[in-house]
């Protein structure tokens, strides 16, 4: 395919490659697709043609990498997850093609977005898993050492709870998306509020847990979204809604609990950072999650966003005031004005 373009492809191996608002995996593949686009990159997703990207004249099948002819190639992670026990196809090929492309000079990079979620050698799990894909193990271990890690935080190797000398290339990946596809919320009253304090998201482990038992004040009306956790019965329980639908619930809380795990304190800010700064709720910031307090400029911010005890939190809620909201959302814009993409 002749271009005077440089083509990027976008591939993930263990799933099919979403473009959607309603998850974070496809939030992370539109805006990825936006800003590689901006830097003048024709950008193709190869995944699995079907009935939700049938339509989209980007997303190729990844039997095709080879023909397309990419400069380059981007590898969303995913778990290498076997649903019944059963492999698909999909995973098969994208294997197959990736390490046609690696031998054919294609640049290689790879996104780490989740702790979780590290870059394993797709090959070796099917062979020990299905006896299949013994040919392409020596080039996949290739792939993952030589690959560059487009890494939005200080530390990959805390990240992954590795000691490897990765190449990486610094990314402010997550605000990214967030400046490019955030609403700032307008101000909603106290009174219009439903609840004092929220924390949302899946279960994380028994780390990111007592974090949450610890900042979660007794005295405030609280909402778990998503987060189901039985001892913590001061707080009323909702299902997980799609990304699409979460600042809704955000701008009916007053506080939301910016917690992360592990790894990602002092060392990556992640999606929830960036929503509750953009939201109508002030983001309740553990101190654990930046000690030195980097992400927060504004000196009367600092005073009060930085929580380090369930008291703080509470008296964080009755602070609630447009005026904070204000600051806050200023805070915001001037992280995207500094990031570095």
């Amino acid at each position: 395919m002749s271009n005077s373009k440089k083509i990027t492809g976008i591939a993930c191996v263990f799933s099919n490659p979403q473009h959607a608002k309603t998850t974070p995996r496809g939030l992370e593949l539109i805006y990825l697709k936006e800003l590689l686009e901006e830097k003048g990159r024709e950008v193709m997703i190869f995944g699995h043609k079907c009935r939700t990207n049938k339509d989209l004249d980007f997303f190729v099948d990844v039997c095709k990498l080879n023909e397309v002819g990419v400069n380059s190639l981007i590898i969303q992670l995913a778990p290498a997850n076997f649903f019944g026990g059963e492999f698909s196809d999909y995973t098969l090929d994208a294997i197959k093609e990736i390490h046609h492309a690696y031998h054919d000079g294609v640049d290689i990079c790879i996104l780490p977005t989740d702790p979780r979620i590290k870059p394993v050698n797709p090959a070796r799990v099917m062979f020990d898993r299905f006896k299949l894909c013994e040919d392409y193990i020596g080039t996949w271990d290739k792939i993952i050492e030589d690959s560059v890690y487009l890494f939005p935080g200080k530390d990959l190797n805390k990240f992954f709870g590795t000691e490897r000398n990765y190449n990486i290339y610094k990314l402010d990946w997550f605000a990214y998306i967030f400046k490019k596809g955030v609403e700032f919320s307008r101000f909603v009253s106290g009174d219009e509020k439903e609840f004092d304090v929220i924390y949302y998201g899946d279960k994380r482990g028994s780390y990111r847990n007592n974090r949450i038992k610890a900042l979660m004040p007794f005295s405030t009306k609280n909402l778990l979204l998503g987060y189901k956790e039985p001892k913590i019965t001061y707080a009323e329980f909702r299902k997980k809604v799609n990304h699409s639908e979460l600042f809704g619930i955000l701008n009916k809380c007053k506080v939301s609990l910016v917690i992360g795990d592990k790894e990602h304190e002092d060392n990556v800010a992640t999606f929830r950072f960036y929503e509750a700064l953009a939201s109508s709720t002030l983001a309740a910031i553990d101190i654990n999650f930046d000690p030195n307090k980097e992400l927060i400029k504004n000196e009367r911010l600092r005073d009060i966003l930085y929580v380090s005890n369930m008291n703080d939190v509470r008296k964080l809620s009755e602070l609630y005031s447009s005026e904070l909201i204000e600051l806050q959302q200023l805070e915001l814009k001037r992280i995207f004005n500094e990031i570095n993409c």
